[in-house]
């Protein structure tokens, strides 16, 4: 037996937040949208001055509180409120729902579901920013089975959820070893090379990208009047052509752009530093990247030179906040050795490098059907769709 009742009639909305007068210097742990997955937490919470802090940081939580996104609500963002949450302050594009009349693990599976998220979604207003009000967010509805259901409801997806959870752990840590595994080995294969090394600048033309400015030359344009831009999210240490592009350039807009064709390499010195990929397609480059313009080397052998973490180590900072110009790219070191041990090196490495990536798809593709799975069977036990055990039929 279970009653449908509005969220409003069985949590609290929003009931606790910073006033204005906190005092400036007060040191909170915020935590934003961004930092908010499905159920999980992406991101460690900011440490910040109240005074600092964005003009959103105010919604207060305690444990038993469960958070969703009611801005930008296509990103499902939901989290229930666990570990010390002393000074801890989310956002107002969080609604924090305190249960009063229902179980708080029970209820904080049903927000998970896909039945509430869904329905969260399909009730938001607005194309590039979609958004949920409080008062349409308590009006929708929440299943409450008896208390003693309720209990056996949470604990079985405890159980369940933390099996499933540490499979994925347990893959996502095989990819990591993957991964370290293949760099061992490129390692290995460029420490056996003889010879001397050159500079970069020595065999390539070091071209960083251009400031904005608008194109005016319809030839640099495809035929539907668009050109692929290269952007640093295209590259990742695990691709190793650009194949195509996430963004498309008009002539109405602006660019910061040199164009290129296929076959050429670029190294990103800005956001994520040191990623290299070859172009294999006509495309357009901007100042984030440095293109190695006329190179005489077999692209691919650079690219493996370049593809190890530590390659730019002591050139300049790498990470999200960089010190990486196209002079230290210049200056970087690569072995020198004739172009045909060029061509069998890159063949070697990239052949191995193919069976890594074959591997790591099958895990991710793993990885995917145990996270579908899981909230399946979230949406299910809440639903009664599932026969949970020791839930009387």
């Amino acid at each position: 037996m279970s009653d449908v009742l509005p969220l409003k009639r069985i949590a609290g909305i929003n009931e606790r937040a910073l006033p204005e007068d906190t005092h400036p210097d007060r040191e909170i742990r915020y935590i934003d949208i961004s930092s908010v997955g499905r159920g999980r937490m992406m991101a460690e919470p900011e440490d910040v001055r109240f005074e600092d802090a964005p003009s959103r940081a105010r919604r207060l939580v305690r444990e038993g509180d469960t958070i969703v996104s009611t801005v930008r609500t296509y990103l499902r963002a939901v989290w229930p409120v666990a570990g010390a949450t002393e000074d801890l302050v989310v956002s107002t594009g969080f609604a924090v729902l305190t249960p009063r009349r229902v179980d708080p693990c029970y209820f904080s599976w049903w927000i998970r579901s896909d039945v509430f998220i869904e329905e969260v979604v399909a009730r938001s207003v607005g194309v590039s920013y979609p958004a949920i009000n409080a008062v349409e967010l308590g009006n929708l509805p929440v299943r409450v089975p008896e208390a003693k259901e309720q209990r056996e409801i949470a604990d079985f997806l405890n159980t369940e959820a933390a099996r499933i959870d540490a499979l994925i752990t347990q893959k996502r840590r095989m990819i990591e070893l993957l991964e370290e595994r293949w760099f061992a080995e490129l390692r290995k294969a460029l420490d056996a090379l003889s010879g001397s090394t050159v500079g970069l600048r020595h065999i390539a033309r070091i071209k960083r990208g251009q400031s904005p400015r608008p194109i005016e030359d319809p030839s640099y344009f495809d035929d539907d009047g668009s050109h692929g831009w290269v952007r640093i999210e295209d590259a990742t240490r695990s691709d190793v052509y650009l194949n195509s592009t996430r963004q498309r350039l008009s002539p109405l807009g602006k660019s910061k752009s040199v164009p290129v064709g296929p076959g050429v390499l670029l190294v990103s010195i800005a956001a994520s530093v040191g990623n290299p990929i070859i172009t294999a397609i006509e495309c357009c480059y901007h100042d984030g990247w440095v293109g190695l313009l006329d190179l005489q080397a077999l692209p691919e052998f650079v690219y493996l030179c370049l593809v190890l973490p530590e390659a730019f180590g002591g050139l300049g900072q790498v990470g999200t906040q960089a010190n990486v110009n196209s002079e230290i790219v210049g200056r970087i070191s690569i072995p020198y050795v004739s172009i045909e041990e060029q061509y069998t090196f890159a063949e070697t490495m990239l052949a191995s490098r193919h069976q890594h990536r074959h591997v790591r798809s099958l895990l991710e593709d793993q990885i995917g059907k145990l996270q579908e799975h899981r909230q399946a069977l979230i949406t299910a036990a809440v639903t009664g769709e599932l026969d949970v055990p020791g839930v009387a039929a």
